[in-house]
C-alpha cells in the first residue's frame, strides 16, 4: 500500500486584514496576525474564527465593520480632546507620563485621518464581493518555490554587491589614475598639491599673494573638494563637518638650500569645514547641504516638543 506524503492546504482572504491564511472547516479563518514574543499567541487578528471573504456571511460582515467604523469615526474628535486635557493636567516634570499621553494623541490623530479611506475601502471590497469558495494549497510545492525564490534572491543580493564592489573599484581606480596624472614634480614657484587622506583633490599654481588672500584660496579649495566627496558618497558629512580627515598641501618653494616640496599638514589645526564656514562665505553648496543634513534633526526635535506640550 502506496501512503501519499502530499500536504493540501485550504486557504481563503481575511476580510478584516485582507491576506491569504489557512481555514478550518472550509470557511473559518484559523488564527493568524499574532506575535510569540510573550511564550504565547497574543495580538490575533480579528479576523480570527470568522469566515473568509469568500463565504456567503461576508456581506453582512462588512457592513457591520463600516458601522463600526463610522461610529469610531464621530468618537475621536472628542477622545482627542480628552486626551489633551489628561496631558494639560500631567507635570511638566512627569516627562515618561507626557510622552504615553502625547503618543496616544498621535495614534488618535493618526486613526482620525486614516479611518475614512478605511470606510471607502471597505465599501468597495462590499461592492465587489462575490462568493468564492476556499482554494486548495500543496505545500510541498509551495515550500519548493519558496525555498527556489529565497535562493534566487540571495544570487541576486550577491550580484548586486558584487556590482557595486566592482563599480567602486572602477571608481577608486580612475580617481587614483587621475591622481597620478596630476602628480607632477614641478619646477613652478607657488605650485600646490592638496591631499585628503593621502588622496590628491586639487593643484595649482599660485602667484605671490599677500598671506590673506594665499588662505583664503586654500580654505576654498579644501572646501570644495571635500563638497565633492560628499556628494560622490566617498566621505560622510560628519567627517567633513567635524574635521575628522587627514589633509595636507604640498608647496613649491623658494629656500636657502634651493627649490623644494615644502609639506603643511592642516589637519593638525583641527581643520573641519565648520572652521572654513566661519570665515568662507563662497562655498554656499556645502552651506545647503548642512542645512539639509540638520533640517530634519531639528523638525523632529520640534516635533517632539509641541507633542510634550513645551512648546
Amino acid at each position: 500500500m502506496t501512503v501519499s506524503r502530499t500536504r493540501i492546504q485550504k486557504r481563503a482572504t481575511c476580510i478584516f486584514c485582507g491576506n491569504d491564511h489557512a481555514v478550518r472547516y472550509g470557511y473559518l479563518m484559523v488564527a493568524h496576525g499574532y506575535t510569540l514574543a510573550w511564550g504565547g499567541q497574543h495580538g490575533n487578528c480579528a479576523g480570527f474564527n470568522q469566515p473568509h471573504l469568500g463565504d456567503k456571511a461576508a456581506p453582512q460582515i462588512l457592513k457591520d465593520i463600516i458601522e463600526s467604523l463610522k461610529e469610531r469615526l464621530k468618537a475621536l474628535p472628542a477622545m482627542i480632546e480628552e486626551t489633551k486635557k489628561l496631558l494639560a493636567a500631567v507635570p511638566k516634570t512627569d516627562y515618561n507620563q507626557r510622552n504615553n499621553v502625547a503618543r496616544q494623541i498621535r495614534e488618535y490623530k493618526g486613526e482620525l485621518s486614516h479611518t475614512p479611506d478605511a470606510i471607502e475601502e471597505t465599501k468597495l471590497t462590499l461592492k465587489n464581493w462575490k462568493e468564492t469558495p476556499a482554494y486548495e494549497i500543496d505545500l510541498d510545492v509551495e515550500e519548493k518555490e519558496q525555498r527556489e525564490a529565497r535562493q534566487k534572491a540571495a544570487q541576486e543580493k550577491k550580484d548586486e554587491k558584487a556590482k557595486l564592489k566592482a563599480e567602486k573599484e572602477a571608481r577608486i581606480a580612475a580617481r587614483e589614475a587621475k591622481a597620478k596624472a596630476n602628480y607632477v614634480d614641478p619646477d613652478q614657484m607657488f605650485w600646490r598639491r592638496f591631499e585628503i587622506n593621502g588622496e590628491v583633490v586639487a593643484n595649482y599654481q599660485d602667484s605671490y599673494e599677500d598671506n590673506q588672500d594665499r588662505c583664503e584660496k586654500i580654505k576654498k579649495t579644501i572646501a570644495l573638494a571635500l563638497i565633492d566627496k560628499i556628494l560622490a558618497g566617498t566621505m560622510t558629512f560628519e567627517t567633513a563637518y567635524w574635521g575628522g580627515y587627514k589633509c595636507t598641501v604640498r608647496t613649491r618653494t623658494e629656500e636657502k638650500k634651493g627649490r623644494q616640496i615644502v609639506k603643511d599638514d592642516w589637519s593638525d589645526r583641527n581643520f573641519g569645514v565648520y572652521t572654513l564656514l566661519e570665515d568662507l562665505n563662497t562655498v554656499q553648496e556645502f552651506k545647503d547641504i548642512r542645512e539639509m543634513y540638520f533640517a530634519e534633526e531639528q523638525a523632529e526635535n520640534e516635533n517632539n516638543r509641541r507633542d510634550n506640550g513645551y512648546m
